[in-house]
């Protein structure tokens, strides 16, 4: 089995809806935890001011759509 599954809407026939499979709640569980160590670590290294502003930076950057 994969990521997701799709299942037929209870309330609507006409619709799927889309949910995670466990391996799928598994993934997504532990790309948070390696998530937030990425980010702990570079805090670390960068101090928390520079980290701020490197998160500031990337958001504007995102809004580009580049």
């Amino acid at each position: 089995m994969g990521y997701l599954v799709r299942r037929e809407d209870p309330t609507d026939r006409r619709a799927r809806r889309i949910y995670l499979t466990q391996k799928g709640r598994e993934t997504a569980q532990a790309s948070r935890v390696a998530l937030f160590e990425v980010e702990r670590r570079i805090s670390e290294i960068l101090g928390m001011s520079k980290y701020r502003e490197l998160q500031r930076n990337l958001a504007v950057i995102s809004e580009m759509g580049l």
